[in-house]
């Protein structure tokens, strides 16, 4: 386990598990008075932290899940029962293969309104949706200082991209890309090794293009040779022919 301190944000990076090649990074948010998780992904990762003294899950208030796959939700029962913070459409990700115990144990515990500020025990905390991975997804925005993106970029443990992939739609996955680049904040993300700002952003961009060029041409669309014009050599590559299947037009 890595660990990283921005602020009051820590981040609890694991090397690759349940995914070849891609690290999990669990978030926590500290404040005087209490303790945030961000994506809980599995109970060995979440009894991992509990072993940090610069964290005391006895604390823990607030729990907030970027979006309902189970690299994201694994660990929660091994938290103490706390308020969940999620999209109101958890449940089209996870009834389709988790059983109604696990439903009931990450339904959120709030009406979510987006865009609005929460205080979460003296932090202060806006959520924004954030669609495309999932129908489930949203952005967390942790006072003025960073944006957590859900799924919607992520780096295999090389730091290489990982290609998009849509479970929900295209078009949406474009509008929540350019609505993190518009956000003048650190970006934090579930699944990078070293956070580089200026990667993640470089990244963002190449992104908006691959969608972009699916959306204008569907299946017409040359991978390899956006790649070449991009300069970049994406890892997860198939999952482009999955992305053709949820364009969302």
């Amino acid at each position: 386990m890595q660990k990283t301190t921005y602020g009051n944000v820590i981040a609890y990076t694991f090397a690759p598990q349940s995914i070849p090649r891609v690290c999990h990074t669990i978030y926590a948010v500290k404040s005087e008075k209490s303790l945030t998780i961000i994506d809980p992904s599995s109970e060995a990762m979440v009894e991992e932290i509990k072993k940090d003294d610069d964290v005391d899950v006895n604390r823990l208030e607030n729990i907030i899940i970027s979006h309902y796959h189970g690299d994201h939700i694994s660990g929660i029962a091994r938290l103490p029962k706390s308020t969940v913070w999620g999209s109101e459409h958890y449940a089209e990700t996870l009834a389709k293969s988790w059983p109604p115990s696990t439903l009931e144990l990450v339904k959120p515990s709030v009406d979510l309104k987006y865009g609005i500020q929460y205080n979460l025990s003296g932090v202060p905390v806006r959520f924004y949706q954030g669609r495309g991975h999932t129908a489930c997804g949203i952005l967390t925005v942790i006072g003025d200082a960073c944006i957590h993106t859900n799924d919607i970029i992520g780096f295999n443990d090389r730091g290489d991209p990982i290609l998009p992939l849509i479970f929900d739609s295209a078009y949406e996955y474009h509008r929540t890309v350019q609505k993190i680049l518009g956000f003048n904040l650190n970006i934090i993300v579930p699944h990078m090794q070293i956070l580089d700002q200026t990667k993640i952003r470089t990244t963002l961009l190449i992104y908006r293009a691959y969608l972009e060029g699916i959306l204008e041409y569907r299946e017409r669309f040359d991978l390899k040779k956006f790649e070449e014009k991009q300069g970049v050599s994406f890892d997860y590559a198939m999952h482009h022919s999955k992305n053709l299947r949820h364009l969302g037009i």
